[in-house]
C-alpha cells in the first residue's frame, strides 16, 4: 500500500491516486457472492482509505458530482485543491469498506478519518451561512456516518453465530413422536364415546 501513500493527510500526487483507485477496483470490480478481503490485508487497505480522508467522506456522502461522474474505472483521478482526487462506483467503494469492517480495528480507523472529515467540514460552514449553505454539510456529514454505522452492523452481524431459535426445524424422531402421541390421544377419545354395537338384554323381538 506505500505506493498509495502521500505525502501528508489527504494530499496525494496523480500516481498515488490511481494506485489507490486501482487496488479498489482490483479488490471489488468483479464482486463474488460473499466478497472479503484477505484478514492481513484489512488494517493495511483501512490504513491507505483513511490517508484518502477528503475522498472517503464525498463517497461515503455520495453528495458531489464529481465522484459520481469520475467514478469509472477508466476516469483518470483529477486535480482539486492542491491534490488529486480519486472516486470508485459505490458499489465497489461499498463492498471493500464491509470487507474492512470485519477487522474492528480497520473500522475503527475508517471510523476516526470520517470523523475527522466531518468535523473539518463543520468548521469551515461561515458564521454567518443560511439556507443550503448552512445545512448541506451536516447533511453530508450525517450520510456518510450513517453508512459507516450500517457498515459496522452488517460486520458485527457477520462476526456473530447463529443462535437456535423457534424457526430451527425439529428432528424427524421429534415429530413421529409427537404425531404418534396425538394419534393415540385421538383414539382414546373415540373410545370413550363410541356408542354400543350391541343391544340390551330382552330388546330383540
Amino acid at each position: 500500500m506505500k505506493a498509495t501513500a502521500g505525502s501528508e493527510p489527504g494530499r496525494h500526487t496523480r500516481a498515488q491516486a490511481q494506485a489507490m483507485k486501482d487496488v479498489l477496483f482490483a479488490l471489488a470490480w468483479v464482486q463474488p457472492k460473499n466478497f472479503d478481503v484477505d484478514p492481513a490485508l484489512r488494517v493495511p487497505l483501512a490504513t491507505a482509505l483513511a490517508d484518502c480522508g477528503p475522498d472517503l467522506h464525498e463517497m461515503l456522502a455520495g453528495l458531489d458530482s464529481d465522484y459520481v461522474l469520475k467514478a469509472g474505472r477508466d476516469t483518470p483521478p483529477w486535480e482539486a485543491g492542491g491534490t488529486y482526487r480519486l472516486s470508485v462506483y459505490h458499489t465497489v467503494f461499498r463492498a471493500t469498506l464491509r470487507a474492512v469492517a470485519e477487522d474492528p480495528r480497520a473500522y475503527a480507523l475508517l471510523r476516526l478519518a470520517e470523523t475527522r472529515s466531518a468535523a473539518e467540514r463543520l468548521a469551515a460552514v461561515p458564521a454567518g451561512a443560511t439556507g443550503s449553505e448552512l445545512s448541506l454539510q451536516p447533511t453530508r456529514n450525517a450520510r456518510a456516518l450513517g453508512i459507516l454505522d450500517g457498515i459496522a452492523d452488517a460486520a458485527k452481524t457477520a462476526r456473530t453465530p447463529p443462535k437456535p431459535g423457534n424457526g430451527t426445524p425439529r428432528s424427524s424422531t421429534t415429530c413421529s413422536t409427537t404425531r404418534q402421541a396425538g394419534l393415540t390421544r385421538q383414539a382414546r377419545q373415540a373410545r370413550r364415546f363410541r356408542p354400543a354395537t350391541s343391544l340390551p338384554p330382552g330388546s330383540r323381538n
